[in-house]
């Protein structure tokens, strides 16, 4: 266009340029091969290995000289393919992260609903712990004796905070918290 050179004499270069990233893409995958990185994207590797199949023959043709009608399907062919197999992966891809989203949820389920039972199966027995600590709190016990059930009696309110704190965690993953309109002292 700016006459510093014909189209004839800019296509060797073009052809190189093609090899040369063609070339690329292969060794990369290979590389990544060896590694044991294709298996996340194994359909887009083969799509690009197609195209660059393609693209090479594309390129021995034009050195040969076959007619520039068989020539260009060379190229039409691996772009297809490498698109088809790629709209195929992002297909499978959609699916399995689908998928995984629905397990996601069901996990999540399962564990608001593992916390919400657990924590009510757990602060009956802590309650009757704290009541009756604190029911020998109040009779006549030697030092030591008091010591120990009121070390019983901290530990088992401890607990007991601990438990209504899960409850209430998933009470607002489940959407089940109530917040109270009233001041607050904090």
């Amino acid at each position: 266009m700016f006459e510093i050179s014909n189209l004839k004499e800019s296509q060797r270069a073009i052809q190189g340029c093609i090899f040369i990233g063609v070339t690329l893409i292969v060794v990369l995958i290979i590389v990544d091969s060896v590694r044991g990185y294709v298996k996340e994207y194994f359909l887009t590797a083969v799509g690009y290995l197609i195209m660059a199949i393609f693209s090479l023959i594309h390129t021995i043709s034009y050195i040969v000289s076959v007619d520039k009608a068989l020539r260009s399907v060379f190229v039409e062919i691996g772009l297809m393919a490498c698109l088809v197999i790629s709209i195929v992966n992002m297909v499978k891809d959609v699916d399995r992260l689908q998928i995984e989203r629905k397990n996601a949820i069901y996990a999540n389920q399962a564990k608001d609903n593992f916390l919400a039972r657990m924590s009510h199966e757990i602060r009956t027995p802590m309650n009757s712990i704290i009541g009756m600590s604190e029911i020998l709190l109040r009779g006549n016990l030697n030092e030591d004796t008091a010591q120990n059930v009121s070390q019983i009696y901290n530990a088992g309110k401890g607990l007991l905070e601990i438990i209504n704190d899960i409850l209430d965690l998933s009470k607002i993953e489940s959407g089940k918290y109530e917040i109270l309109n009233e001041e607050y002292d904090f």
